[in-house]
């Protein structure tokens, strides 16, 4: 969740050094405006990671793990910040998530 490019390159250096060649860079349910700079962080890194010839893994896209869940079948995300489905929320995620989400 801290979507900075210094977070993005430790873990797709270290994921990689177990073989790992891609994966889905996923959030936790958080508030919105925590998700919304989490995501914008994440979606620049994947616009610059191939700007580098350092060992890494790709990111492939950001999965949202939230915050439209059920409260009862939460397991640990926290229910403060669990809502119901929201257009203008979604609308939201999507425009930082600049082409790279998946639900």
């Amino acid at each position: 969740m801290e979507g900075t490019d210094a977070a993005m390159r430790s873990i797709t250096r270290k994921v990689s050094e177990y073989g790992t060649t891609s994966l889905v860079a996923t959030t936790v349910t958080a508030s919105t405006d925590e998700t919304l700079r989490a995501v914008e962080g994440i979606a620049g890194y994947i616009s610059r990671q191939h700007d580098t010839d350092e060992p890494r893994a790709d990111i492939l896209g950001i999965h949202f793990e939230g915050p439209f869940i059920s409260k009862e079948r939460r397991g640990v995300h926290p229910s403060e910040w669990i809502q119901l489905p929201s257009a203008e929320t979604l609308s939201r995620f999507l425009k930082a998530a600049a082409g790279n989400a998946e639900f």
